[in-house]
């Protein structure tokens, strides 16, 4: 049996003088300032509710979904100061969290498992999203949760990249959460999708030196260039712009569409000052 952290740390006698503090549990906070009214109807919606019942990890998760079923509703009908509330937010959150995470771990492990495990991963990852985006949780809390979440970005092995990628979006607050999303995702080094992510969230904060750099080391499809055609021509750097352009349409391979369009476009505006696509271009 896996032996729990605290019993794997070596334990030291404790000063008499020194004051021992318990961190009290945001479930026993809610629940003592809820009357008994309030009791009754949760217990209500509890028993009232059967969901999963056929499924084979019912019991396996009861618990844990009984938990974050409390939570969220205690949460919508008592009280609470700020400290509180954080931990509150912060404790429904992590209950998600904790009752996806063995079958994501799992479908990570293998690549993949029962379409029905799939979607409930996913659905839980969407319920996240969901609480993120309410803008309630604390830094701390984003930030834990966040790396969490990259642990399986990177591995990219259980089939759930586009709902992680959005618990990483939803994390963000802030222009210094994306940045550090951003610096995270490079730091990764995956594959060309997270440095994409990291760029286009570069390119969104007006972090022109950043973006460049990244965008400027990965030009391969047209797409690329037109993006980069394009940034260049808003920021007022439209020679640069045109290059860039001719560039794409002479190095890149696949469908050239949007930069022979480009092209022809700053041609009809900027007269003789544009470059002219070449017949063999057009």
């Amino acid at each position: 049996m896996r032996k729990r952290l605290e019993d794997t740390i070596p334990k030291r006698k404790m000063d008499t003088q020194t004051v021992r503090t318990k961190r009290t549990d945001p479930l026993e906070i809610l629940l003592g300032r809820t009357s008994p009214p309030l009791l009754r109807k949760l217990v209500r919606c509890l028993a009232g509710q059967h969901v999963y019942a056929t499924e084979p990890w019912k019991d396996r998760l009861s618990r844990r979904q009984i938990r974050r079923e409390c939570l969220g509703f205690l949460k919508q009908h008592v009280t609470l100061d700020a400290t509180q509330q954080a931990e509150a937010e912060t404790e429904a959150l992590f209950a998600l969290w904790d009752e996806l995470e063995p079958d994501l771990r799992e479908l990570d492990t293998y690549g993949g498992g029962p379409e029905e495990t799939e979607i409930r991963v996913a659905d839980l990852l969407y319920d996240i999203t969901r609480q993120l985006k309410a803008r309630k949780a604390p830094e701390a809390a984003r930030r834990r949760l966040l790396d969490a979440v990259l642990a399986y970005i990177k591995r990219g092995n259980a089939g759930m990249d586009d709902p992680l990628y959005e618990v990483a979006d939803a994390t963000c607050y802030t222009m210094d959460d994306w940045r550090h999303l951003a610096q995270r995702l490079e730091a990764l080094g995956k594959d060309e999708w997270s440095i994409e992510q990291a760029m286009q969230i570069y390119r969104r904060l007006g972090d022109q030196d950043k973006y460049l750099d990244l965008r400027l080391r990965r030009l391969q499809n047209p797409s690329d260039y037109h993006e980069l055609a394009t940034f260049y021509w808003k920021t007022g750097a439209k020679g640069k712009a045109l290059q860039v352009a001719q560039e794409g349409l002479k190095k890149a391979d696949g469908r050239k569409d949007a930069l022979r369009a480009f092209l022809a476009k700053q041609a009809k505006r900027g007269g003789s000052s544009v470059i002219r696509l070449k017949p063999t271009q057009r």
